[in-house]
């Protein structure tokens, strides 16, 4: 299965990707400055890449949501129309 092959879902796992290794290298260049209270920052970027993690998702999923709505909708449409119409006839 190619779960790549949809633009959206790949825009969504670079995004994701971005996230850990942008906040990685982060963590790593505080780390290696000796920076008082590191863990600290450290700790409050890890929540902070979880939020914009989760966001990401929720936007992805969010449209999918309304795309699978809407094309339910009109399955719903064309199944009612083709149901009563071949009692009517």
């Amino acid at each position: 299965m190619k779960i790549l092959a949809n633009q959206k879902i790949k825009a969504l796992f670079c995004k994701i990707l971005l996230y850990i290794i942008g906040f990685s290298v982060f963590f790593i260049v505080f780390m290696q400055l000796g920076i008082t209270l590191a863990a600290l920052y450290i700790g409050i970027g890890a929540c902070v890449m979880g939020f914009l993690i989760i966001v990401a998702c929720y936007g992805y999923f969010k449209e999918q949501n309304e795309v699978m709505a809407a094309k339910t909708h009109v399955s719903n449409v064309m199944m009612r129309e083709n149901y009563t119409g071949c009692f009517m006839k």
